[in-house]
């Protein structure tokens, strides 16, 4: 009967041994590849979390940028249903806009709309332009406004209307008046 206090034989062979190492010396390579590749994945992931937040603060200017251009173009639209579409009026008309309290100011389309109805009601700057007939003259007395008609073949018209009317189908005639506007035009330039 063997003792059961004696050592067991733990004796592994030679082949075994060496392939148990091999394997293990195979796993730390696999490792240091795998380390080699984590810090380089965590390099990439570093430039490009940089790379995102450079496009987010891109789109957020751009953002911005046209949330500007959309309130630049509906002061436009709302100034321009109005008749105001001269860039210093825009900016005037805005300017007025921001210059009413805040509290119960109502929409620049919605304080043109009641300027145009009363012109007296305006800012100073705007009253000439609101499409009212009459302007304030400086003693507070409304002056009537005299538009004067243009003048046929005056300084603004190098051919008078008419005639341009009587050349019609009259090749020959409308040379003749081609030729005076060229003339009239070099004397006044």
């Amino acid at each position: 009967m063997p003792n059961d206090d004696a050592p067991e034989d733990r004796t592994v062979p030679y082949a075994k041994f060496a392939e148990s190492r091999q394997r293990g010396t195979d796993a730390l390579g696999r490792v240091a590849e795998l380390t080699a590749e984590l810090a380089s994945a965590r390099d990439s992931l570093a430039s490009m979390t940089a790379a995102s937040e450079g496009h987010a603060a891109t789109l957020a200017a751009a953002q911005a940028d046209a949330a500007r251009h959309q309130d630049a173009y509906a002061t436009y639209r709302a100034c321009a249903s109005h008749g105001l579409t001269d860039p210093d009026l825009v900016d005037a008309a805005a300017w007025a806009h921001g210059r009413l309290p805040e509290e119960g100011r109502v929409p620049l389309d919605e304080a043109l709309t009641a300027w145009t109805a009363k012109p007296e009601e305006a800012p100073l700057v705007l009253r000439p332009h609101l499409g009212g007939q009459a302007t304030a003259a400086p003693g507070g007395t409304v002056a009537p406004r005299d538009p004067a008609p243009p003048s046929p073949g005056g300084r603004n018209h190098a051919v008078a209307p008419g005639d341009m009317a009587a050349a019609a189908g009259n090749v020959e005639k409308l040379r003749a008046l081609r030729a005076a506007a060229i003339a009239e035009f070099d004397a006044n330039r």
